[in-house]
């Protein structure tokens, strides 16, 4: 398969569609085609939710760090430069680059971050729960339909991460 990097979407198959999707809503899976993709124990996975939480824009160092680890623990810039490190090895052969130091950036489309979806697909049926009721009880149904688990990101525990679940 051609994958082609996009400045605004990251990597591109040679249709267009974007092949890596991130699945929040239930325990934490990255798919490339259809296949996991493995990114490393419940804290590496903490770190990568944070840049998804923040994805498309910069985050520092300092940011990364409360948004993951909490803002009470203090965290050496070597950890985070570890888990960066690490991140971006998991990722490579799926084509996704997280650029920067000390600052951060991950760079995917709302649709491939499936919690996002999820939000997008609410707001719209609500938006049409009085003017279209089948319309908006189909969209509330493929919300539902993209959790996975009875809770999002279980076992991952790090504060910071649990707030943004």
């Amino acid at each position: 398969m051609i994958m082609q990097v996009t400045s605004e979407t990251g990597v591109a198959d040679a249709d267009g569609a974007f092949p890596v999707r991130f699945e929040l809503l239930g325990g934490f899976r990255v798919l490339c085609h259809g296949q996991p993709v493995e990114v490393g124990g419940p804290t590496a996975q903490a770190v990568l939710i944070c840049l998804l939480h923040h994805r498309n824009e910069r985050v520092s160092r300092q940011r990364l760090t409360d948004d993951t680890w909490g803002q009470h623990r203090a965290v050496s810039p070597d950890t985070v430069y570890h888990y960066m490190r690490d991140l971006r090895r998991a990722l490579e052969p799926a084509g996704l680059t997280i650029t920067g130091r000390p600052d951060y950036r991950l760079d995917v489309p709302d649709h491939a971050v499936d919690s996002v979806q999820f939000d997008t697909l609410v707001t719209s049926a609500r938006a049409l729960r009085d003017t279209d009721p089948d319309e908006a009880l189909h969209r509330f149904g493929r919300a539902l339909n993209l959790w996975h688990g009875p809770t999002a990101l279980p076992g991952i525990d790090l504060p910071g991460a649990r707030a943004i679940a």
